[in-house]
């Protein structure tokens, strides 16, 4: 809260006194000398619960103009609103645990609301968590993808998809565009049994025809759970486009998730 003080006064007699000294409830004015008649922007005396203005645009004590206190699952203050999060800490800490979004949590810069995990700008996949569906992901027979189990990064909110051995309908795949590169960073994460994946490189957006050139690999896991295969890929020139296939390579049934072709960084 600001002062003001009026100005000095002569009575023509001789005797002159001191300006009184008010106290200010919005502020001093701009001009530094009176009192404003109102408060500045962002800044609001939260309809007299404080007697002077006070931020309400991002302070989580006093929030908005009804001066809210921001807790819990919304315990931030970002332009007068309680949000979720500003960042990814704070989507993993105890007060969001009823969220059920795993310890990969993170938050959305835009929204600041907190998800399973955010999509790096660099992978080239579409919906590669299944977070709602398998949309943007066939069998190797074009049938839909099972879109089943538990997610991967112990995300209530998300599942995984279910996918069987190298046959007619086996495996996982999707066409996408490249981006970056040449390096590609490829990740996946599988539930229990082995699992072969390849990055076949194209100059066309359908991935047909004759392939540029074919990467294949795989991984086995020695216990049951989840494991992750990595695998480091160069697209050959003229690659506009990569077919990413993966199965369960001994005819059984294997979930994945969290898919990856970055090429800018190893991230999901």
């Amino acid at each position: 809260m600001g002062t003001a003080t009026a100005a000095g006064y002569c009575n023509g007699a001789g005797a002159c006194s001191n300006g009184a000294t008010m106290s200010c409830m919005f502020g001093c004015a701009a001009d530094g000398v009176s009192c404003a008649d109102s408060c500045a922007a962002n800044t609001s005396t939260c309809n007299g619960a404080y007697p002077s203005c006070v931020d309400v645009a991002s302070t989580a004590a006093h929030c908005g103009t009804t001066c809210s206190t921001c807790s819990g699952v919304t315990p931030e203050c970002v332009q007068s609103k309680c949000v979720q999060c500003v960042n990814n800490t704070e989507c993993r800490d105890f007060a969001h645990y009823t969220l059920s979004l795993g310890p990969n949590a993170s938050c959305n810069p835009s929204t600041h609301l907190c998800s399973c995990v955010t999509k790096d700008p660099g992978n080239v996949l579409t919906n590669p968590g299944f977070d709602n569906d398998t949309s943007g992901w066939k069998t190797a027979s074009g049938s839909a993808v099972v879109f089943t189990g538990a997610d991967a990064y112990a995300c209530a909110n998300s599942k995984a998809a279910s996918i069987n051995g190298f046959s007619s309908d086996g495996g996982i795949q999707q066409c996408a565009k490249l981006a970056g590169g040449p390096t590609f960073y490829f990740g996946a994460w599988f539930f229990q049994n082995p699992l072969g994946c390849s990055i076949s490189y194209f100059n066309n957006p359908s991935c047909s025809g004759t392939n540029l050139s074919l990467d294949g690999f795989g991984d086995s896991l020695p216990d049951d759970g989840w494991g992750i295969l990595k695998h480091t890929s160069t697209a050959p020139a003229g690659a506009t486009y990569a077919l990413v296939q993966c199965a369960q390579w001994d005819g059984m049934a294997t979930d994945i998730d969290q898919i990856y072709l970055n090429g800018s960084n190893d991230s999901f």
